[in-house]
């Protein structure tokens, strides 16, 4: 559904781990039927739009009313320009819906949900969108298949991934939320929506200058490894706008691989204590071995995987544990961290500055 842009509304959640339920969506699977009813036109879109993609200019030529969202995060970059899709792709890092907590404020109708491939391997994707009759396709993170794409393509005009961008990678907050917002013919919106984000973002490290010049270390536990993070990765970059910076030890580890464009170092037993830091944030998505997880029909986590991080004798002997200065994030699709981590919308973002910064403040403040 499309409905005249606002700036974003934003509300403090609640705390990171135990205490915070977020709402679900009430999306619904595709069943054949066409989804959501066609919708208004948003009057501050200008079209005929031409969109520059990997596989060339792409124009539209009126307001797309019917749209379908399929990469991940182009719902978010959707919704946040006023546009609820009449159906999105279901992630399994959001319990199998089309995004987090935060998207649901901003839903005006009821989506569709179109499988993942780790949902439902057998499924027919471009039948089932087929069955949507949209007039757009928004998929840019497009895993550049010439022939998916010439298959969506065939049943209304797709903006894939951004011109430029190589054969595996996928656009940043930036790229995605701007492609998204020529598509739909609101490119000075889309601006907008990312200056109000930096702005945001300043104003809350002002807030905290307890932040300012802190060290911190982000990590990983996957199964029996551990790995932390060492350069400005997109998951990293949300902590160092806030005034933080890489915890040197850590880049100490990545200069002894002698490797250039290092992003992480594996953490052993003889140099685990260089990830004590002034902060230190590990994500528990795949911190338990697979065994040991129970797991529903889906192949989703039954449990955060927490307990496999605290319970960890090198990490509750950092001084940063023992001191209360450490986070960690659990895997669970109702208080999806990591991913808001990896790969932030300008929504996930501003979850992110509303649920993650007082439990730092709390622990560093």
């Amino acid at each position: 559904m499309n409905r005249p842009y606002r700036a974003l509304a934003l509300v403090a959640v609640g705390a990171l781990v135990g205490t915070l339920t977020a709402c679900t969506s009430d999306a619904k699977p595709v069943n054949g039927h066409a989804g959501p009813a066609a919708v208004t036109v948003a009057p501050a879109a200008r079209f005929p739009a031409t969109v520059e993609t990997f596989y060339g200019d792409i124009t539209i030529r009126k307001q797309p009313e019917r749209v379908v969202a399929l990469g991940y995060g182009d719902a978010d970059a959707l919704l946040a320009l006023g546009t609820t899709p009449v159906a999105m792709k279901g992630w399994p890092q959001f319990g199998n819906r089309g995004s987090g907590p935060w998207m649901n404020e901003h839903l005006d109708s009821t989506p569709q949900l179109i499988p993942s491939q780790q949902m439902n391997a057998d499924d027919d994707e471009s039948r089932l969108v087929a069955q949507l009759n949209p007039d757009l396709i928004i998929d840019t993170d497009l895993d550049r298949d010439p022939e998916r794409y010439k298959s969506l393509a065939k049943i209304a005009p797709v903006i894939g991934a951004p011109k430029g961008l190589g054969e595996f990678g996928s656009p940043d907050l930036e790229e995605q939320t701007m492609l998204v917002a020529r598509a739909m013919g609101v490119p000075r919106q889309g601006q907008e929506l990312l200056d109000d984000l930096k702005t945001r973002t300043v104003s809350v490290a002002r807030e905290h200058p307890e932040f300012d010049g802190r060290t911190i270390s982000l990590a990983q536990k996957i199964e029996t490894s551990w790995f932390a993070y060492v350069s400005t990765v997109e998951r990293m970059q949300f902590f160092i706008d806030l005034g933080f910076r890489v915890n040197p030890a850590l880049a100490g580890e990545a200069n002894k691989t002698k490797l250039e464009d290092v992003s992480d170092v594996r953490l052993t037993p003889k140099n685990f204590t260089a990830l004590d830091a002034d902060l230190v944030v590990v994500d528990a998505t795949y911190s338990d071995s697979p065994e040991a997880v129970p797991r529903n029909g889906d192949g989703t986590v039954t449990r955060s995987g927490v307990g496999a991080v605290t319970g960890s004798k090198r990490f509750a002997a950092l001084p940063a544990t023992r001191d209360g200065r450490s986070l960690v994030l659990p895997a669970d699709p109702e208080l999806p961290y990591w991913p808001a981590l990896d790969r932030p919308s300008v929504l996930s973002a501003n979850w992110l500055l509303d649920t993650v910064v007082p439990e730092i403040s709390r622990r560093i403040g």
